[in-house]
């Protein structure tokens, strides 16, 4: 019963409904009329949510019955946010083979795993945590999780969802391969906590949205988040309502290229207040597919500047006279984003290694 994070035999009606009402957002009225039906009970949509909860909570009478409940309860959405992770003079064989040894160890985790194509490898399993200020039925909420192991050029990447309860199994993967090899890997995370001054912590983030490739061009920025010095905060920006203010120093954004970037509005109003941009969403205009690839990514950690995190959000694609991008946005499908990642995984790191070579050669120049 583990595996639908719940280990008690004894439900009672009172738990079935305080679950079901709660959970508003995972199980809306019309998820909960649809259940009913399923065990012949047709209720009007204008009962109200309580009176269904009724119904539903004295209809099960045993641990089957039961795991339909569970089902749409215990699981949350799987993380969009991904972290990645960059083994230099790696080989995927090696990693391929310590997953297969280790997967034992999580059976309770439903750990599986498999080959996609000849350079990745991928994991799946399923994690749970405590959440104390749910009900008994649903604290312990399962999420399915991924680990994906690729090899790219001389290193080997790893994605993963952006959960601190992976970093221990995808640490033990790593060790396990560093000592069976009897070496010891050049493991390189995204993290600015070491680059102390804020503007160049900014830079890093204005230098990722600037791709400057022939495929991909920077076509906006949606949303930004900035960490507040003075109140010790983030805060979000928008770029659209950056107006010119006595209270904030800010400037409305300038158009963002390589070539202005230390120069405009945005870049100068940050400096001067000592902040930093800590998240930021963006698109960025795909030539080959004529459509619109979203971006969002940023750090969990936005004081520290640590835990870096991204998630393709979307596409949007042309209207009907392909002059204009409409605004729905469409989910990227599993290829395409396989695909961009592995460019855009490239384009981060050889980002981070410059902001931090720059970083370093400035207090250089200040010790002189």
């Amino acid at each position: 019963m583990k595996k639908f994070g719940f280990d008690n035999l004894l439900v009672s009606d009172r738990e079935i409904f305080d679950a079901l009402y709660s959970q508003k957002q995972k199980l809306p009225d019309e998820k909960l009329l649809a259940i009913c039906r399923n065990i012949g009970i047709f209720l009007s949509t204008n009962e109200s949510r309580e009176s269904i909860c009724q119904y539903i909570s004295t209809q099960f009478k045993d641990w089957y019955s039961l795991k339909t409940i569970l089902d749409n309860l215990n699981y949350n959405e799987k993380s969009k946010k991904t972290s990645s992770l960059l083994i230099s003079g790696a080989s995927l064989a090696d990693f391929k083979e310590v997953i297969k040894d280790i997967a034992p160890q999580f059976s309770d985790n439903q750990m599986s795993h498999k080959g996609v194509g000849v350079n990745k490898y991928e994991v799946n399993l399923t994690t749970s945590t405590l959440e104390r200020s749910n009900t008994r039925l649903i604290q312990k909420p399962l999420t399915d999780q991924s680990i994906s192991v690729e090899q790219n050029g001389n290193d080997v990447v790893f994605r993963y969802d952006s959960d601190e309860v992976l970093d221990p199994i995808v640490n033990k993967i790593i060790e396990k391969v560093a000592g069976a090899k009897h070496q010891t890997f050049k493991k390189k995370e995204i993290t600015l906590s070491n680059i102390l001054l804020s503007e160049y912590r900014t830079t890093f983030f204005l230098n990722l949205i600037v791709m400057d490739d022939k495929k991909y061009s920077l076509h906006d920025v949606k949303r930004i988040k900035v960490h507040h010095n003075s109140k010790n905060s983030v805060m979000d920006l928008d770029p659209n309502d950056l107006e010119p203010s006595k209270d904030s120093g800010f400037l409305k954004t300038a158009h963002l290229s390589g070539s202005s970037l230390h120069t405009n509005t945005l870049y100068q109003g940050l400096r001067a207040l000592g902040h930093y941009i800590t998240e930021i969403t963006w698109t960025v205009e795909d030539s080959k597919s004529n459509r619109l690839i979203e971006i969002n990514a940023g750090f969990n950690n936005p004081k520290e500047c640590t835990r870096f995190f991204y998630d393709i959000k979307g596409t949007y694609k042309k209207n009907i006279k392909r002059e204009n991008y409409t605004t729905e946005r469409h989910k990227i499908l599993d290829t395409e984003k396989a695909e961009f990642l592995k460019f855009f995984d490239k384009f981060l790191y050889m980002t981070y290694d410059q902001i931090v070579t720059e970083y370093d050669n400035q207090l250089v120049k200040d010790d002189e």
